[in-house]
């Protein structure tokens, strides 16, 4: 045994589980964005007219 052990199902999918979470989290926080943007947008268009 050397001490370096291949990474089991278990960890694996916890990995890939953390990697679709964090993904998820940084595509809301950019829709959150556009949306604060969009609404910026709109309200400075209603102050106009």
């Amino acid at each position: 045994m050397t001490g370096v052990e291949p990474a089991t199902f278990g960890t694996t999918n916890r990995r890939s589980n953390q990697l679709s979470y964090n993904h998820h989290v940084f595509a809301s926080a950019k829709i959150y964005e556009l949306l604060i943007f969009a609404n910026k947008i709109r309200i400075k268009l209603y102050q106009i007219s």
